[in-house]
């Protein structure tokens, strides 16, 4: 049984692997993709390929029979996570939203409409950061440098276009330890939330979400099953994105200077975060909650168990640590077997 049990876990990694390898040895060693053909795969992943994804995920899911205690202490799970990010993040001087975004992703949350709107709250974020005499691109994939002469520009936001834009406006007259008007920050914070949300609404990932949702209380409700052609559509694309994401992974460490390129120490953070801070953290949940038994294991189990493949895709979009997510997936999908089978045994004795 043992050994049969270890081929099943093998026939699952081995696929995902061979398309890292595909991508890994695209990108570094037959150059077959250059960056921009790379950057715009991403693009179809993204807001093609990953809507299909989770539109079948959602539609699938029955949450008429979902148990109401466990769905309740996954739910405060997360709650608590970030609650505590967030508390780091207004009272530590060290906090950064990078790795508030960063730590909420590597749980696997679920509520991939929170992660989406962290994302793009970030990309509107960086229209404000006007210090030390920078212009900053507000669509999260690109650096630049500081303004080469002349005078400071200061960035507002365009909000009617739906999309973030720089207007910049000449501030000679102004004193160099003089920030803008308060008027005008509020005026750019509100512009900022605006263009935020209708980002967020016009996002194929928020319709597949509350599509699938809708659709789900609809077929199970009604015991009403997809029509074949439809599942087809949502199976063809959805099985595709899955080999895309792994070798999408592939090509971005590829074009990395190092495989691992966030350094050990991020790595050893982000990891004991993923199998040892959720765990920990599901666990006091669910007992709160009066969990017991075999719930408890699976609600502890489930908190450990690898990353989905969409972190890595919102990390490279908005580029928030792609390096360290990509490789977090990669070693995780590796320790995942050992850390479940050590946590079953854990569990099995108590």
């Amino acid at each position: 049984m043992k050994e049969k049990g270890l081929y099943v876990i093998f026939s699952t990694l081995v696929p995902m692997y061979l398309s890292v390898f595909l991508g890994y040895g695209s990108a570094k060693w037959w150059k077959l993709l250059t960056p921009e053909q790379c950057n715009g795969l991403g693009k179809y992943i993204n807001y093609i390929g990953l809507p299909m994804l989770v539109f079948k995920a959602t539609s699938q899911a029955n949450f008429y029979v979902m148990d109401s205690r466990f769905a309740g202490a996954d739910s405060l799970q997360k709650v608590a996570l970030l609650f505590g990010l967030f508390t780091w993040l207004v009272f530590c001087r060290s906090g950064r939203f990078e790795w508030v975004i960063t730590v909420v992703v590597l749980q696997g949350m679920v509520w991939n409409l929170i992660v989406l709107l962290m994302y793009e709250f970030k990309a509107a974020q960086k229209v404000l950061s006007t210090s030390n005499g920078e212009r900053v691109e507000a669509t999260g994939v690109s650096n630049v440098s500081p303004l080469e002469g002349g005078a400071p520009e200061e960035v507002t936001v365009e909000a009617s276009s739906g999309r973030y834009e720089e207007n910049t406006v000449d501030i000679d007259d102004r004193d160099d330890d003089q920030g803008p008007p308060p008027s005008q920050m509020k005026s750019s914070t509100r512009s900022i939330v605006g263009v935020v949300f209708r980002k967020f609404i016009t996002n194929p990932n928020t319709h597949a979400s509350v599509l699938g949702l809708v659709w789900s209380l609809i077929t199970f409700k009604l015991k009403f099953k997809t029509p074949i052609m439809m599942q087809g559509c949502i199976s063809i694309n959805s099985s595709t994105v899955l080999g895309l994401v792994m070798f999408s992974i592939g090509l971005f460490i590829g074009l990395q200077l190092k495989i691992i390129s966030c350094g050990v120490r991020s790595l050893a953070f982000s990891l004991l975060a993923k199998f040892l801070l959720g765990p920990m953290l599901m666990a006091v949940t669910s007992i709160a909650l009066g969990l017991r038994g075999t719930i408890l294991h699976i609600a502890i189990l489930q908190a450990a168990l690898p990353l989905a493949n969409s972190p890595f895709i919102f990390a490279q979009e908005y580029d928030v640590y792609p390096d360290l997510v990509s490789t977090s997936m990669i070693i995780g999908l590796v320790l995942a077997t050992p850390i479940l089978l050590i946590y079953k045994i854990i569990l099995d004795k108590l």
